[in-house]
């Protein structure tokens, strides 16, 4: 009987701190919408960037659940052949996720400011 307490006071404790681990999640999310603002996450790559392909499924399961509502720009700062091709598949199915060069960054800038 007392095993049993223990493991329903520790499913409860674990319940409640997702509970408040949710809350904050929620409370901390950036709210951007409408045409007032918006929000480009941008992604800086380089070398054979083997994180870059975890990084682009997070941020975009972010978006796609609702907790991000952003753009996701990824930089190209050298990237290396085969990094590059997979940085462009990335971006070839989803028009919300962009690949540029260090000194094309204006231009994503300039137009979001006219396209929100």
């Amino acid at each position: 009987m007392d095993i049993l307490k223990i493991a329903l006071s520790m499913a409860l404790s674990l319940g409640f701190l997702f509970l408040l681990w949710s809350i904050k999640g929620w409370l901390l999310r950036p709210t951007v919408g409408g045409k007032d603002a918006s929000l480009t996450v941008t992604v800086s790559a380089r070398g054979a960037a083997k994180n870059l392909e975890h990084t682009i499924y997070g941020l975009n399961w972010l978006r796609k659940s609702g907790s991000l509502y952003a753009d996701i720009l990824i930089v190209d700062e050298g990237l290396e052949p085969k990094a590059a091709e997979l940085a462009r598949l990335l971006s070839e199915d989803d028009m919300s996720i962009q690949v540029c060069s260090p000194d094309q960054i204006e231009y994503f800038i300039i137009r979001s400011c006219y396209d929100g």
